[in-house]
């Protein structure tokens, strides 16, 4: 036997009602703690998008992925710094989440997460699912771009999906990492394996804090 697996939108948007008996019917609403109203019992994954809630629950998230990157960045022997003071111009708020030194040249990282399921989001990908992501990340390079050359260095967006998949600007500075990691020996291969397990981790880690997210918006839920 096979089963198709659903997709984020349509988990999202399925009927939860069709999957419970008439003696259910009856069960109490587990309204989520903020003022949205949401019944979790009809959206059990409210909270990864609530306005009110999600943004505590994300600011870790963002800051797992931006550790491990640094930590497989030094894994390769490679000078990396989290949250670098040290790449800001005087009186500018602008902090980049990582600086790596690569062979020749310095990358500054900015760290962001796309929820594909929020609203403008939708409707913006219904006709090229990386629309949003592509949108975001011309915003980074606009709001980066003059420390290129004021600081000497490259702006790499690393955008990743809330759900769990990494976007191919991240992939292409895990690349990167793993090219100036291995000497000139190492095969490709060994390369791309090396990203592989890197986005795997990443990966597992978003949907991990995606399931302690949901998992907190039930036992705070209200119960009526």
């Amino acid at each position: 036997f096979f089963f198709k697996q659903k997709t984020a939108y349509e988990i999202r948007n399925c009927d939860w009602s069709s999957d419970v008996c008439s003696s259910d019917l009856d069960s109490p609403r587990l309204i989520c703690e903020s003022r949205c109203q949401i019944d979790l019992t009809k959206d059990p994954y409210h909270r990864l998008h609530c306005n009110r809630q999600h943004k505590r629950g994300r600011f870790f998230q963002h800051n797992n992925i931006q550790a491990l990157l640094v930590r497989y960045a030094k894994s390769f022997g490679l000078a990396a710094e989290q949250t670098p003071a040290t790449f800001r111009l005087e009186d500018d708020q602008r902090t980049p989440d990582a600086a790596i030194t690569l062979d020749d040249h310095v990358i500054l990282v900015d760290v962001t997460g796309i929820d594909p399921l929020a609203p403008s989001h939708l409707a913006r990908n219904s006709a090229d699912p990386d629309k949003a992501a592509q949108d975001r990340q011309k915003k980074k390079l606009k709001t980066y771009g003059d420390l290129e050359e004021k600081l000497d260095v490259r702006i790499a967006p690393f955008l990743y999906d809330l759900l769990g998949g990494l976007h191919q600007s991240a992939v292409d500075v895990l690349k990167d990492i793993a090219k100036a990691g291995h000497d000139d020996n190492s095969s490709n291969r060994d390369r791309m394996r090396a990203v592989h397990r890197c986005v795997a981790e990443m990966s597992i880690a978003i949907q991990r804090d995606n399931a302690l997210m949901i998992q907190t918006a039930f036992a705070k839920a209200r119960i009526e």
